[in-house]
């Protein structure tokens, strides 16, 4: 299967390109089929020293895909959490630091209005809240919403 997310990953590591260098301690937080995660962590460029990758889903809820993928982070020291809710990281990292904190592409699936807001833009919202708290002073959170989400949360 053509794994779009490696690719990606690795044409931005080819190019030395920011976000993706010098990443350190890692939490990677709503990974689907952990594809991401699994290419991020065997890339040297990205210079990760740890990496923490989350899902929402159970364990027992992944795709085939993504128990192998999660096989493969766990084989070379990386750590995967289920049931993680982005907007409530508090439940599962109390006291920890992260040097980065990605949420690839964030999408809750629906278009409903909450509090008169898109029910993404609430959930984005509530992430970069709970993130803070999880994130080392000169951390960095690089941004990969769609850009009509940049529009709305960062006046872009």
């Amino acid at each position: 299967m053509f794994d779009v997310i490696g690719t990606t990953v690795a044409a931005y590591l080819d190019f030395h390109s920011e976000p993706w260098g010098a990443l350190g301690d890692v939490l990677l937080v709503g990974e689907g089929n952990l594809s991401f995660a699994k290419a991020l962590q065997r890339s040297p460029n990205a210079r990760v020293t740890s990496l923490t990758a989350t899902v929402f889903e159970s364990e027992r809820s992944l795709s085939d895909e993504a128990i192998r993928n999660a096989q493969a982070i766990r084989w070379v020291g990386g750590r995967i959490l289920y049931d993680v809710d982005a907007t409530r990281l508090d439940k599962n990292f109390i006291g920890q630091k992260f040097d980065t904190i990605i949420f690839q592409f964030p999408n809750v699936g629906s278009r409903e209005s909450k509090y008169g807001h898109t029910s993404n833009h609430v959930m984005i919202r509530l992430f970069l809240r709970s993130a803070a708290s999880y994130l080392e002073k000169d951390g960095d959170l690089p941004p990969k919403f769609s850009p009509s989400a940049g529009r709305v949360l960062f006046g872009l």
